[in-house]
């Protein structure tokens, strides 16, 4: 299993498979992402990510599907402001994210809220629908906009 972001050993257990019908919003204020679907037995899982977890999630995720254009890609998103660091002692909110293949197929996305939070196993399919779903959450106006100061 090829990992990426935090190390395999801190990759937290599996708690949740989300099948189909991913999304990912920007809150109204700026701050954070959600992201969501629908579990196979139709009910809704939703998580709340910084949106410095959600970009660097994009990041993984490019690189991943589209290893030959990633840097290519990358290197037209917009630098983000520096932002202070998000409230540690909010638990609810995911500030880190990890991504491996996972053997068979798919990809395991899994998020940390200062401890083991969540796991989503997706379909080859399902990972492509969600990184264009974080990408247009995260970059609305494209990626060749100007830096945010």
């Amino acid at each position: 299993m090829k990992g990426y972001s935090m190390s395999q050993q801190l990759a937290p257990e599996p708690t949740a498979v989300c099948a189909a019908n991913l999304f990912a919003s920007p809150n109204r204020s700026g701050e954070t992402i959600l992201i969501g679907g629908l579990m196979p037995n139709e009910t809704e899982w939703v998580q709340t990510l910084t949106c410095r977890a959600a970009r660097a999630l994009w990041f993984e995720l490019t690189k991943l599907l589209f290893p030959d254009k990633s840097a290519e890609v990358i290197g037209h998103v917009a630098t983000m402001r520096s932002l202070p660091p998000f409230q540690a002692e909010v638990t609810t909110v995911t500030t880190w994210t990890f991504v491996s293949e996972r053997e068979g197929g798919g990809v395991l996305v899994s998020g940390w809220m200062g401890k083991p939070g969540w796991s989503l196993h997706l379909s080859a399919f399902e990972v492509y629908r969600f990184w264009a779903a974080l990408d247009s959450a995260l970059f609305p106006s494209g990626w060749s906009v100007k830096r945010q100061d």
